[in-house]
């Protein structure tokens, strides 16, 4: 590997070292020897999750940042990955290693590369890997329930609903007790003529 072929010849920089299987020993080898320890992610989503630990718009490291992808056809959710950096860190270096390539490390061109990821395409009948949520407030979310009771609204507002039941008819015989009373008339003035009698 050429001095030109490094990503980075300064020492400081950060480097996140995307790769699907056992990293490249010489590709490891050179880059130390060159004041770059890279840190090494296994998936898209490890690699994105060190690239926000890296820094921010404003607050790079003093050598750069790199993203550097070995052997991009055997990676997974690289095109995902890309449009993330492209968006949230636009300082950050792509750069792609290719064993078997005629010049093995060089700066990313994602047109050569093929970023397609049609092996990720889930096909039209697969589940997604989560349900989706619908928004605060939606209808699609509220059970129906018959026959109850209107839902309370803020004064003022909607049409004036009767709160009260409608009445039946079926008043109970005089001695019988009232569905939800506790208790007869005749028990109550019996109680109400105890307490009577106590305060005299």
């Amino acid at each position: 590997m050429s001095a030109e072929e490094a990503p980075s010849k300064g020492v400081g920089a950060v480097c996140v070292l995307l790769c699907s299987g056992e990293a490249p020993g010489e590709l490891i080898a050179s880059m130390r020897t060159r004041g770059v320890s890279p840190v090494v992610c296994r998936s898209a989503f490890a690699a994105m999750a060190e690239i926000c630990t890296v820094g921010t718009i404003g607050n790079v490291p003093k050598g750069g940042a790199i993203l550097l992808i070995a052997e991009p056809s055997t990676v997974r959710g690289k095109k995902a990955l890309l449009l993330s950096c492209k968006k949230y860190a636009p300082w950050l270096r792509l750069w792609v290693y290719q064993h078997d390539a005629s010049i093995q490390l060089r700066p990313l061109d994602v047109s050569q590369l093929g970023i397609e990821d049609d092996e990720e395409e889930q096909p039209s009948n697969a589940i997604p890997m989560h349900r989706p949520m619908p928004r605060m407030g939606s209808l699609h979310n509220r059970p129906i329930i018959k026959n109850a009771p209107p839902a309370l609204r803020l004064s003022g507002e909607g049409e004036v609903v009767n709160q009260n039941p409608p009445e039946t008819g079926d008043e109970p015989e005089e001695g019988q007790p009232m569905s939800g009373r506790l208790l007869t008339d005749e028990e109550l003035s019996m109680l109400l003529s105890d307490e009577l009698d106590h305060d005299d």
